[in-house]
């Protein structure tokens, strides 16, 4: 079952000369916890003829590729009618429209999408189609092309409206021809063409809409020519903003000429919470975005405001603001998405850990948990909804509420959850899905998998992935994915398993050996850091690929700067080179280990700033110590450390890592997934019985206490009515534990019940707020 590379390369270390065999990358142990290290490796054997094609068809597609990488469009496009397997001749057309040939018909585009919905780049193939549209192109036909499709570009959405006008559904047309004018952004030609074109149907509200729209995406410069379409009071708005985004002279002058109604709006304050924020004016700028409308509606767009808010919050979070960086997260207006799962989350854990109010921070929390769904962001809510009624002495809930976060052992809180519980009955990893007749039957009739197989005969390698990764989308048992793992490995691509699995348990179909296969690490390696956690931090890293090559210059399969590399085997004594970092993976496992290894020792142990050094870099670290107080310091709840990690990336980053590292402990090691995440938190110097028990930050504590409760926005929110959070009743976690006899599967759920502060009454807003979050709900809205 395996397929092993030999390498040796010659490494030095403490001056003595040593050589280091080395074996397998892509190796997949794809069994259960028990798994043992590989075999004696075996090179692998040349490949045989083709067998998923006919030798003549083998011999047409290479020589096809080969002019179609080339350009050679003529010399191409002879050989594909030569193509007899119906398969490989759609595979041909495929790569036909993805290099974009000249003068393309679109027609043939449409039907080629029509005939092939599942095929990859579809979105792709569509946009080039949709651009080779022209006024003159009949309306029939441009209706028929959208038929049973959607515009996927503005001149796709263009092109629809100008057809719908032309056969006479005005008001549809002129609902397009909104979408496409709003919603996209136009070179400049094309811009004054559109609104020449469609003059008389576009309005003066559908330019301040555009330049609304483009404003709150700091495109200020573009929006400039569209001034003079824009009615004198929203000129008069979109100057302002627009200098202010710009940070002109004058900015500030325009924002003081506004009337008081101009400064209410949401694009204004907006655009003035940002100059200010910009300029290291936090609190001026938190007193323009504590003014900002609660309702989305009124919002506008809440996820660019997100973007400011969040600043703030983590900036109020840090001078000791608790109440200030509280509304800036319940506040945010948003509703779903990943920016919502992180507002609300901020919002229950500020409440809970910084102002002490548990009840509030449970309305948030199970806020959270009603409106998403991946395992990730659901045990963070459940996990924390436990630590909510700990807060409030109700241990037995509060082991309810472990227990169903306990229920995602692959996660972070989940793991977390099983500890709090403890981990006598707590799951190992599970065995390899072992594929039914069905599965097989099913995943070998895919076109897909045929077309996988056909160009790995072929040896195109990049369009192979993009095959891969739109069947991974598509596949609908855990036998299909125990297959898909199959298939990739075969052709050494074991980072498209970690991403198959990633989708399969949205779709699920979970399968955490697809999900977390193991490759063999040298003992080299392991002999730096523990076997575990380089593969936890390799999947993160470069989910298993050894030709990872990331914007920022970092390589293989731990994306290791050159520069780090070069230093850490200078340190080491090895020979150093650049090209290895991603042709030689082992190599790449040893320099990482070692610098890992480095990492602990500057750290004095502690893996959470071992993790937080690798990713944002060991002065990063330090800053946040600096900052925060010490993970390792036992008055200190390293859980809570963790989340006041300031970078989403390095925070995220950190969770996974260690949730990885506990998976494949319970791979490498035996025994039960959770157990040891606690201790893990705890490294260097701190202890578990602080988390839970210890504060934040001593370090926070202090700089509140100088504000004695008090907040910034005290007298400047403009009538806080609700959260949206305090429509949600806080569910039964009895319940919620049955419902894991049901597959993960389906859209995010939606609550019924959530009150709009701006159109609730007030005796309904006052019944579900605390005393300081109400004002008025007219000033509110």
């Amino acid at each position: 079952m395996y397929r092993m590379v030999t390498r040796c390369f010659d490494c030095c270390r403490n001056n003595v000369n040593s050589l280091l065999l080395t074996s397998v990358l892509v190796l997949a142990v794809s069994t259960g916890a028990s798994s043992a290290q590989a075999p004696v490796p075996r090179v692998k054997p040349d490949a045989p003829g083709p067998v998923y094609v006919s030798e003549g068809d083998h011999a047409i597609l290479n020589l096809y590729f080969e002019a179609l990488d080339r350009r050679r469009w003529d010399v191409a496009d002879s050989y594909r009618p030569q193509i007899s397997d119906s398969v490989a001749r759609t595979v041909a057309d495929w790569a036909w429209y993805r290099a974009e040939p000249d003068n393309l018909d679109w027609r043939a585009l449409g039907r080629f999408l029509d005939e092939n919905p599942d095929w990859p780049n579809d979105f792709t193939i569509q946009r080039t189609a949709e651009e080779e549209m022209t006024e003159n192109d009949a309306p029939a036909d441009i209706l028929a092309f959208f038929r049973n499709k959607q515009p996927v570009s503005g001149y796709g959405k263009i092109a629809l409206a100008r057809a719908l006008l032309d056969s006479g559904q005005t008001d549809e047309g002129k609902r397009r021809l909104r979408d496409a004018w709003v919603n996209h952004n136009w070179p400049v030609s094309d811009e004054r063409d559109i609104a020449r074109e469609f003059a008389s149907h576009l309005s003066e509200d559908d330019h301040y809409a555009k330049v609304d729209r483009q404003l709150f995406d700091i495109i200020a410069t573009d929006s400039v020519r569209l001034l003079d379409y824009l009615a004198a009071n929203h000129r008069q708005m979109a100057e302002a903003r627009i200098a202010l985004l710009r940070r002109d002279g004058n900015a500030v002058r325009l924002l003081e000429g506004l009337s008081p109604e101009q400064l209410r709006d949401s694009g204004v304050l907006h655009a003035a919470a940002r100059y200010y924020r910009r300029g290291d004016n936090e609190p001026t700028a938190i007193g323009y975005a504590a003014q900002a409308p609660v309702s989305s509606d009124y919002l506008r767009y809440p996820e660019a405001w997100w973007g400011e808010k969040n600043l703030l919050m983590l900036w109020a979070l840090r001078d000791g603001l608790y109440k200030d960086a509280y509304r800036m997260a319940a506040y945010s207006g948003l509703k779903e998405g990943g920016n919502f799962a992180e507002a609300e989350f901020y919002a229950g854990w500020i409440a809970l850990r910084f102002l002490k109010e548990p009840e509030r921070a449970r309305r948030h929390f199970a806020y959270l948990d009603a409106n998403v769904s991946s395992p990730i962001s659901k045990s963070r809510a459940q996990y924390w909804l436990g630590r909510a009624f700990a807060a409030e002495g109700n241990r037995e809930r509060a082991r309810q509420y472990y227990a169903v976060a306990a229920a995602y052992p692959f996660t972070y809180y989940g793991q977390l959850a099983q500890e709090s519980l403890g981990t006598e009955n707590a799951p190992g990893f599970p065995p390899a899905v072992e594929p039914s007749a069905e599965d097989r039957e099913m995943f070998n009739s895919r076109p897909l998998v045929h077309a996988m197989r056909i160009l790995a005969e072929v040896d195109e390698e990049y369009r192979y992935i993009a095959f891969a990764r739109q069947l991974d989308d598509v596949l609908a048992t855990p036998g299909e994915y125990a297959l898909y793992e199959d298939l990739v490995r075969r052709e050494d691509m074991l980072f498209l398993s970690v991403r198959a699995g990633k989708v399969a348990v949205g779709r699920g179909a979970e399968a955490p050996s697809v999900a977390w296969p193991r490759i063999l690490v040298p003992g080299q390696a392991s002999n730096y850091v523990e076997e575990p956690l380089i593969l936890g931090l390799s999947r993160q890293e470069s989910e298993f690929n050894p030709r990872a090559y990331s914007s920022a210059n970092a390589r293989g399969l731990m994306q290791l700067l050159p520069s780090t590399a070069q230093l850490t085997a200078r340190k080491e004594g090895f020979p150093y080179s650049t090209p290895r970092l991603m042709d030689d993976p082992l190599y790449n496992l040893v320099i990482g280990s070692a610098h890992l290894s480095h990492l602990i020792e500057r750290f004095e142990g502690s893996y959470i700033l071992t993790l937080v050094g690798y990713n944002a870099g060991p002065n990063r670290a330090s800053q946040w110590i600096e900052r925060y107080g010490d993970p390792r310091n036992p008055d200190v709840d390293p859980v809570d450390w963790v989340e006041l990690i300031p970078f989403d990336e390095t925070r995220n980053y950190v969770q996974r890592v260690l949730e990885n590292t506990q998976i494949y402990r319970a791979q490498v090691e035996g025994g039960p997934i959770a157990g040891k995440l606690a201790r893990d938190l705890v490294r260097g110097g701190g202890t578990t019985t602080a988390i839970g028990l210890a504060q934040p930050s001593p370090i926070l504590s202090a700089k509140a206490s100088q504000w004695d409760g008090k907040a910034m926005t005290d007298d400047r929110m403009a009538g806080l009515a609700v959260p949206a959070a305090f429509s949600q009743e806080v569910p039964d976690p009895v319940a919620m534990l049955a419902s894991f006899n049901q597959p993960l599967v389906g859209e995010r759920s939606k609550i019924s019940n959530e009150i709009d502060p701006c159109e609730a009454d007030a005796e309904t807003l006052n019944r579900l707020a605390l005393d300081d979050d109400v004002e008025t709900v007219e000033s509110a809205c």
